[in-house]
């Protein structure tokens, strides 16, 4: 249950093109938290809506990067884009754990600052990145999620950092398969190794 471009964030305002994405999700937790039948709640969720630059090729081509979002507080803008936005992830695991259900927390996969297509093109074309470039794009999320789990004991954490990246570097491809269909979303392929880790990861 969902909605694009919406993260799943309670009592905040994140909001780009796609319009009232708080009384959404507002809606979307009210009904999975009154409903009995479901125990566990996974939160997916591009993760760098509070940063103020584009990175993804994608986001810069099209002018929808993260800067193009409003991350505040209803009624002003409150503290830092960054802490606003834990409050509204904070928020939202809060009210699922406290309606008895277990929840995965999905940490976003790496964007890339290319397009794998033109990749496939042109062979000669450098596309990988250095892990610690990712790790630096990266570093305000996995605070912020540092700070969930300290706060949510039993929240549970999903890392794909792997299935992209080495100790030095990162890249679409696995074993020639194509991780990515674009700078920031999984191929059929890349969301089945994806999926294969994650359900291995949950037994």
């Amino acid at each position: 249950m969902g909605n694009s471009s919406c993260p799943p964030t309670l009592g905040i305002k994140v909001e780009g093109d796609q319009k009232n994405c708080a009384e959404k999700f507002e809606d979307i937790l009210r009904k999975i938290s009154s409903d009995a039948q479901i125990k566990h709640v996974v939160l997916a969720f591009f993760g760098n809506y509070f940063l103020t630059t584009a990175y993804a090729a994608d986001h810069i081509a099209n002018k929808t990067g993260p800067q193009s979002f409003k991350v505040e507080i209803p009624g002003g803008r409150g503290p830092s884009r960054e802490d606003v936005f834990y409050v509204g992830l904070n928020n939202t695991i809060k009210l699922l754990v406290s309606n008895g259900k277990q929840v995965t927390l999905l940490i976003d996969i790496p964007e890339l600052p290319f397009f794998p297509k033109d990749c496939i093109r042109n062979t000669l074309k450098t596309c990988v990145i250095k892990r610690a470039e990712v790790d630096r794009r990266q570093a305000s999320l996995r605070k912020i999620i540092s700070e969930l789990k300290k706060s949510n004991p039993t929240l549970s954490l999903f890392d794909p950092i792997h299935l992209m990246c080495d100790a030095k570097q990162c890249g679409y491809l696995m074993n020639d398969v194509a991780l990515y269909r674009d700078s920031h979303h999984l191929s059929v392929r890349g969301s089945f190794e994806y999926a294969k880790r994650f359900v291995a990861s949950q037994q």
